[in-house]
């Protein structure tokens, strides 16, 4: 129902109400203004209900379409290719570059980019925005493949490597967190198999959130989510780093 009808709606109640006060009489008044106030409340629920089911069909297409991609993912699992990855301890990039059209004229991004770093230790990227800072990030998680040069691992070219491996050795965190509606603990744990209540706990402790979560009066099972405000946003950032290191990752990236 529009906004338009619940306005008009609201005028008929009016309407229908001062017709029956004038014919029964005004001593009714008190008792028609009451159920006025009554009439007029519910068709505030009544709209924030109907603002609702709008939403959700709205959503249905996008549901639809999400339903979709995961019935074919499940109809075809990828097969795992390459050599298995139990453990990072070198990456290095190799004279990297990257070009989103590599057909000339190209569109470059990373030219030359060569460091190294090795376990234990940390490197900082910066650089203006547009740089390609997150072009990097993106070869970091092998979302995309350089178009020059190598990534290695362990002295080997990472592209040789499980990509579910390489997934679970590399953990990330990005700029925007996304929290979603559930426990502090279901969004540090984040749908991973196997993650008990002792690896969220230890994963919060590294990211120095341990101590405000148990101070709050719910603690771990504290409910947070896009429209709560129950975590700042240095919370937040820190829950996010929580959810990265639970995985205990060889390398972590920090966008």
């Amino acid at each position: 129902m529009s906004p338009v009808l619940f306005r008009n709606a609201a005028l008929a109640l009016v309407i229908v109400a001062v017709l029956v006060v004038h014919l029964t009489g005004w001593g009714n008044l008190a008792a028609m203004g009451a159920v006025v106030v009554i009439l007029l409340r519910s068709l505030g629920y009544a709209g924030t209900i109907q603002r609702s089911l709008q939403e959700v069909h709205n959503s249905v297409p996008w549901l639809a379409q999400l339903w979709d991609r995961v019935e074919h993912f499940r109809a075809n699992p990828v097969e795992r290719t390459g050599a298995p990855l139990d453990r990072i301890d070198s990456l290095r990039f190799r004279s990297v570059g990257f070009a989103y059209d590599p057909a000339p004229p190209r569109s470059v991004i990373l030219h030359d980019i060569d460091f190294e770093v090795r376990r234990g230790e940390s490197i900082g990227i910066v650089g203006p925005s547009g740089a390609g800072k997150s072009t990097l990030v993106k070869l970091l998680l092998r979302l995309h493949e350089p178009t020059e040069g190598r990534i290695l691992v362990n002295g080997d070219p990472a592209s040789g490597f499980d990509l579910a491996d390489w997934y679970g050795r590399v953990g990330y965190v990005p700029q925007d967190v996304v929290t979603f509606d559930g426990s502090i603990r279901d969004n540090i744990a984040f749908f991973r198999p196997g993650v008990d209540h002792a690896a969220v706990e230890r994963a919060a402790r590294r990211a120095h959130l341990h101590d405000e979560v148990v101070a709050l009066p719910d603690g771990y099972d504290t409910l947070v989510g896009e429209r709560t405000g129950r975590l700042s946003g240095g919370q937040r950032q820190r829950l996010a780093l929580a959810r990265a290191l639970v995985a205990d990752p060889d390398v972590l990236v920090l966008d």
